[in-house]
């Protein structure tokens, strides 16, 4: 269903670097767009490849990213565990991203945790986007 929003995250698994989310706005008339850019699952993409079409993707879609430095997951741990921080990043990238587009739309995620799980994650938090 269109228009909508996919996001994911990078760096969790990682010791060195950031956790990053981000989060894209796409409408059916993008699919051609992004059928000749060649974009897929990026696992499955050169790092040359993605290099070619990140300026084409950035200034031709709406997004949201946020990155979580280890300092700052550091401060947190005690508090929130690597999902808790995950669901949090990736709701604030939705709302981000839906006051930019101004509508409705659906909304994919990788998932990382059961529904039920995800929306305990962000009990505390004042504004959650549903239906994800």
């Amino acid at each position: 269903m269109f228009p909508q929003i996919g996001s994911d995250e990078v760096g969790t698994g990682d010791a060195f670097g950031p956790i990053c989310v981000a989060a894209a706005y796409v409408t059916k008339d993008d699919i051609p767009l992004l059928e000749e850019l060649g974009v897929t699952d990026s696992k499955k993409m050169t790092d040359e490849k993605i290099l070619e079409i990140g300026p084409t993707l950035i200034n031709r879609f709406a997004y949201s990213q946020l990155s979580l430095p280890n300092s700052k997951f550091n401060e947190v741990h005690d508090e929130f565990n690597m999902n808790v921080n995950k669901a949090k990043m990736h709701n604030q990238c939705y709302i981000n991203l839906i006051n930019k587009i101004g509508g409705k739309c659906t909304i994919y995620q990788d998932q990382f945790a059961e529904e039920s799980l995800y929306y305990k994650y962000l009990k505390d938090e004042e504004n959650v986007v549903r239906d994800v």
